[in-house]
């Protein structure tokens, strides 16, 4: 499967776990709209794209502005008006952390919905067990780790302990 694929299995089966109040046709929904998390980057050159190396701070602002492009592609898109209304709002935040270091908006806790939250760690977690051009393919443990000690960014502490305690049932 793709990073694409993994993030929305992964986004349905936390979601689905976490009991966070939503509806299992919302779920289905927010899981299917999780697929477009990264629309934008089909507008982020190759060479900054695909560096094996690491990004100087102007190629970083350059990626960083597939989640205002993803947003904007989204809502210009012919998508059902549910399916938009979710893509675009995971397209535009998935990058936000509770402390704020996110982008574009740098949301701060409570600011960004509990099922972004849980988005943005399928998104970290699928790619950090995946190989990129950058870095090689972490083990389920090392994964975790990562996320743990902070490596991708600030995560509420709830969703942390919900996300490890999901990740030790299971083989991805």
């Amino acid at each position: 499967m793709s990073h694409i694929d993994d993030t929305s299995q992964l986004t349905r089966e936390l979601l689905l776990y976490m009991d966070l109040g939503l509806a299992k046709k919302e779920i289905e929904t927010i899981a299917e709209a999780a697929r477009y998390h990264d629309a934008g980057k089909i507008y982020i050159p190759d060479h900054i794209l695909y560096k094996p190396g690491e990004l100087t701070k102007e190629e970083y602002k350059i990626v960083q502005q597939h989640t205002v492009i993803g947003h904007n592609m989204i809502m210009n898109s012919n998508l059902n008006r549910e399916l938009k209304r979710y893509a675009a709002e995971i397209a535009l935040h998935h990058h936000e952390r509770i402390d704020g270091s996110g982008y574009p908006d740098h949301l701060v806790g409570n600011e960004i919905k509990d099922w972004i939250e849980v988005i943005a760690l399928a998104d970290v977690y699928t790619a950090l067990r995946s190989k990129r051009v950058y870095k090689p393919v972490y083990s389920k443990e090392k994964a975790m780790q990562i996320i743990l000690d902070g490596g991708c960014g600030e995560f509420s502490k709830e969703h942390l302990t919900k996300f490890q305690e999901y990740l030790t049932k299971i083989a991805f």
